[in-house]
């Protein structure tokens, strides 16, 4: 529940102060992000940076941080404990741990930035991860 708490309080103050209105906020294990201008904005929390540990892959941020990968054409996103998705230019793309395939690659390596999920390259309007 921590990251959501985080989440809505970084939001609050991100909102008052962004150049453009944030669209969507999503929180999932130890990271949020938020929706801007057609980026991802991510921060990420309790392990060290560059941890192999780290789910997303992502260094720890005080701050929120134009996710690497996800820097335009980003209309939804969703985290999970280990992993994010996101739809990037009507294209599935998603990131983090996948020791049983769960990017959606067909690869059992995980990846610190967003990788093409198979089969969906156009026409993705939402997406959800468990």
């Amino acid at each position: 529940m921590l990251p959501a708490l985080l989440a809505i309080a970084a939001f609050t103050t991100l909102a008052a102060s962004a150049s453009a209105a944030p669209s969507a906020i999503e929180s999932g294990g130890i990271a949020s992000c938020y929706l801007e201008s057609g980026g991802a904005y991510c921060w990420v929390g309790g392990y060290p940076a560059n941890s192999v540990e780290a789910p997303y892959g992502s260094p720890v941020t005080s701050r929120p941080t134009l996710f690497p990968g996800l820097t335009s054409g980003v209309s939804a996103i969703s985290l999970s404990d280990y992993n994010g998705c996101a739809v990037v230019n009507s294209a599935a793309r998603c990131w983090g741990y996948s020791d049983d395939g769960e990017l959606g690659n067909w690869d059992h390596f995980s990846a610190a930035v967003p990788v093409p999920v198979v089969g969906l390259s156009s026409g993705v309007t939402d997406i959800a991860t468990t």
